[in-house]
């Protein structure tokens, strides 16, 4: 690294927290073989920066089911 590099955090670090979301993500999954897992995803995002407060409970939620291979 540069000694004289500026170190600073810049919107790229952290999406929510410059866009006003908020989103939570839980993941399970087990293995189902050797190469392949599956997986079951939901995630709930809101935006919490929302100027009208009737709005900012409001979210949108999603669920998917993730079959990953391992080569």
């Amino acid at each position: 690294m540069d000694p004289d590099a500026t170190l600073g955090a810049y919107p790229t670090d952290d999406f929510f927290w410059t866009t006003g979301w908020q989103g939570h993500k839980a993941d399970l999954g087990f293995g189902i073989g050797s190469h392949v897992a599956l997986h079951a995803v939901g995630q709930l995002q809101r935006l919490w920066a929302q100027p009208r407060a009737s709005r900012r409970t409001t979210g949108c939620a999603g669920f998917r089911l993730e079959i990953r291979l391992k080569s």
